[in-house]
């Protein structure tokens, strides 16, 4: 759970830090979670 509030955090610089779609944004971070799900 704590991951995911960093990722959610990270995500959130990204959207302030660069003029990337939000979409896209947020479509990397539920990638990365369920990446993070099948290795365990």
């Amino acid at each position: 759970l704590c991951q995911s509030y960093k990722l959610l955090n990270v995500a959130d610089l990204e959207l302030k830090d660069s003029q990337k779609n939000p979409q896209i944004i947020l479509e990397e971070l539920v990638m990365n979670i369920i990446n993070q799900k099948i290795s365990r």
